[in-house]
């Protein structure tokens, strides 16, 4: 409560941009401190739970609700983050070279009429080495995924070069691979989610997976805008050629459902929008990949969880694990205490 009495007036006025930074930065200083780790994690983790624990893809989870990337882009957070409750962090998008912010101008906006954020960031991160580095440093202490996605300059016909550079240099450094093929800010990415890139770019990573000693499970990132033809062609190549999971959903840019007057949203017509808006269609998508598949392909669900309630919904759709990542901007980290307390409930009562 106190996070979000001091937090949400900042939204509303400041750069959402420099407030979660600003955030971070505090938590970093906090976890610093002598027993500041120990208290974060008495303070915000759920006690060790059967009901909580989850095993995905050969994966042991404390729990299955994760932070979702955009949060964590470079990686320098990992560890403070993971004292925050969370049974895995996923961090990135990562490109295998720099993509540099632009220097003048917002690039997130805050919408509290929908609970939501509109974003224009483009894949915008200081590359995959710069993340090893960071990660190199210490143990996050947390299951970590490692989200990759080729440089938006790139060719689709570049991409699988762009795919291999990242997942080759990130692979040792975290414990699933998350392969980003629906950013809403960069047409160029988004269009690989067509079977026809998209079977090139992972089968080019299972190959290279063979070259490690240490097998990594690959999970696909997709959209819900896709049309349900051509998510049947990805999901059925996916059981066929053995990717470990998919990730449902990115966000999008579809706003004719927002509270938030037309009039206002015209000059962000590009922009991708995520939080409480995206819940419909990320459980429907779930719930139609779950019946597609039969159950044999693991779901992560990311999308409008920004409740407790809305996390068993999509446990109930049929999602293996639960992503949050504007609900936690909005609310604070009290949030996944909170959501794992009801996850606890729900799996206690099956």
């Amino acid at each position: 409560m106190l996070y979000k009495l001091l937090t949400y007036p900042q939204l509303l006025v400041l750069n959402p941009e420099k407030v979660l930074q600003r955030r971070l930065g505090l938590l970093k200083f906090i976890h610093s401190l002598p027993l500041g780790r120990m208290a974060l994690k008495a303070r915000y983790c759920a006690l060790p739970s059967k009901y909580l624990h989850t095993d995905v893809c050969d994966l042991y989870f404390p729990n299955p609700v994760g932070l979702a990337a955009g949060v964590d882009t470079d990686g320098k957070y990992a560890r403070e983050l993971g004292s925050l409750g969370f049974g895995f962090v996923e961090i990135g998008s990562r490109t295998p070279e720099p993509q540099d912010r632009p220097k003048k101008g917002r690039q997130m906006v805050f919408l509290p009429k929908d609970n939501a954020f509109l974003s224009n960031g483009n894949l915008r991160n200081k590359g995959v080495i710069h993340a090893i580095n960071q990660l190199s440093k210490r143990t996050p202490g947390v299951i970590l995924a490692g989200n990759i996605s080729k440089n938006p300059t790139s060719s689709k016909e570049e991409a699988i070069a762009d795919f291999d550079k990242a997942f080759s240099l990130i692979y040792d450094f975290v414990d699933m691979i998350v392969v980003n093929v629906s950013c809403p800010n960069s047409k160029s990415v988004n269009d690989l989610q067509d079977i026809t890139y998209l079977s090139e770019i992972i089968n080019s990573l299972i190959s290279l997976r063979h070259l490690y000693d240490d097998y990594k499970p690959i999970a696909v990132k997709l959209s819900t805008d896709i049309p349900k033809s051509q998510l049947d062609y990805i999901l059925d190549f996916m059981l066929l050629r053995g990717v470990d999971a998919v990730v449902a959903t990115n966000a999008v840019n579809r706003k004719d459902s927002l509270k938030t007057s037309q009039s206002k949203m015209r000059k962000y017509s590009d922009w991708a929008i995520s939080g409480a808006p995206l819940l419909d269609k990320m459980l429907y998508m779930v719930s139609y990949i779950k019946e597609r598949t039969n159950g044999c392909l693991p779901i992560i669900a990311t999308g409008g969880i920004d409740t407790p309630q809305k996390a068993v919904m999509a446990l109930e759709a049929g999602a293996s694990l639960v992503q949050m990542c504007s609900a936690v901007a909005i609310q604070g980290p009290g949030i996944v205490r909170r959501t794992l307390r009801a996850v606890r409930k729900y799996r206690k009562s099956l």
